[in-house]
């Protein structure tokens, strides 16, 4: 099984910078871009991403909402959010809502790569993907 990244971010400059990038550090895998979202809970099952990369800047909607409405939509899948937030009250926030981990924005060069892998090692290892 290929393993598939979601991003669900709804700036387009950011959501295309970054999806460069994901594929460039992640060649292998497959990487996908959802605006926002509402487009996941169309998305079948048996199509669900393995792993799902959140910006928590969401218009008209609050972060631990969007959390929420994610895991509902895809619970099988791991959630790491993107954050410019740096302080530990709200990454306890967004984890208690669904999210696997969060990585603060400026620091998306070192941490996001290392995020990325462990979410899939630890999907490989409790799954058997």
């Amino acid at each position: 099984m290929r393993v598939s990244i979601l991003l669900v971010v709804e700036r387009k400059p950011f959501r295309a910078a970054l999806g460069e990038w994901l594929d460039a550090v992640f060649p292998t895998y497959d990487v996908q871009c959802a605006g926002g979202v509402e487009h996941l809970e169309a998305i079948p099952d048996e199509d669900a991403p393995q792993v799902i990369v959140m910006h928590d800047d969401i218009v008209d909607m609050d972060a631990v909402d969007a959390i929420r409405r994610i895991k509902f939509a895809l619970p099988s899948a791991e959630l790491i959010v993107l954050t410019e937030e740096d302080q530990s009250a709200i990454h306890q926030a967004f984890v208690e809502a669904g999210a696997t981990t969060c990585v603060v924005t400026w620091q998306i060069a070192s941490a996001l790569e290392q995020a990325v892998e462990e979410v899939i090692v630890s999907a490989v290892e409790g799954n058997g993907l």
